[in-house]
């Protein structure tokens, strides 16, 4: 696959003074910022990641493209309306993104409801942000989307997959919605560790000609 541009992903675990001019310097053209989740005090309690209005800014004055995830701890259709109806509300509302929007889907309250759950959970999650206008992805590790959910009924949302194999190469079956890959966790961009990705698609030109986020 062809990468179109490399990039990071960002949240208060990377501190206070994470530099993305430096990281754009360094050729990492995009990143993906963690808006918040639902996996406070290990339950169904939502929040905004700390960092997140301040990588936001931080990230738009560098000139990087970026996109947004939430993190879900929801074991319930119910349950996950509202996580989407909190992300959209506190933190996805009245800002602009160039990249999707990601539900980052590998908490084990999450996978202890089943494939069905977990599957129904995120369609839901999904369904909820394309209605509004967003152009929509899950995250998960390459296992998970095999194994932990009904993945050929996910194939209508582009694929952010982890896996970390020494660079050579992501895996999952479907390139067609292979949008970007998560090949390292352990990497170091303006001298702090953080998660490096490949991206195989241009999401902003894409992005902008369908009129989302």
């Amino acid at each position: 696959m062809k990468e179109v541009m490399r990039g990071i992903d960002v949240s208060h675990w990377q501190g206070t003074d994470f530099d993305f001019g430096a990281a754009k310097s360094d050729g990492y053209d995009f990143v993906i910022i963690k808006a918040g989740g639902s996996d406070a005090l290990n339950h169904h309690s939502m929040y905004t990641d700390g960092m997140f209005e301040t990588n936001y800014r931080r990230a738009k004055d560098a000139g990087m493209h970026i996109g947004a995830y939430w993190y879900t701890a929801a074991n319930s259709v119910s349950e996950v309306m509202q996580d989407a109806q909190y992300f959209y509300e506190n933190c996805l509302k009245d800002k602009k993104f160039d990249m999707p929007i990601y539900l980052d889907v590998e908490d084990k309250r999450t996978f202890a409801a089943g494939c069905r759950i977990t599957t129904d959970v995120i369609k839901a999650f999904c369904g909820y942000l394309e209605q509004k206008g967003y152009w929509v992805g899950i995250y998960a590790s390459l296992s998970y989307f095999s194994s932990r959910m009904y993945d050929d009924e996910l194939q209508g949302y582009t694929h952010w997959v982890a896996q970390y194999n020494g660079g050579y190469g992501c895996t999952y079956p479907n390139k067609d919605i292979l949008g970007i890959w998560q090949y390292s966790s352990s990497e170091y961009v303006s001298g702090t560790r953080t998660d490096t990705n490949i991206c195989y698609v241009d999401f902003p030109t894409e992005i902008a000609k369908a009129e989302r986020n």
